[in-house]
């Protein structure tokens, strides 16, 4: 009798595995896609004609507004996460 139930416990757990990996292999599968950049389009600024301008950019900024020169007057600070770099700017800030 507990040989039975042991052996009947050891198939449902064989079963739920072989529908577990089953079901991982079907989505992996499902949900691969391939992607291509697409960097014909020209950006240009102030005439000039931007070499990778795909390339770069701020993944995860921080914004502060704080005084950093002293004249009281709110200037931004950008800190990006992932590089561990600091912006900053030295323009007035206006609210809208």
């Amino acid at each position: 009798m507990f040989a039975n139930f042991v052996w009947q416990h050891f198939a449902i757990k064989k079963l739920f595995f072989l529908i577990d990996l089953l079901t991982y292999l079907h989505a992996h599968v499902a949900v691969e896609q391939s992607f291509q950049k697409y960097n014909s389009v020209p950006v240009t600024t102030n005439g000039n004609q931007l070499f990778m301008h795909c390339a770069g950019g701020i993944n995860s900024p921080m914004f502060q507004t704080t005084d950093l020169n002293g004249n009281n007057i709110k200037d931004l600070r950008l800190f990006e996460k992932q590089s561990c770099i600091a912006y900053r700017s030295m323009h007035h800030l206006t609210t809208y």
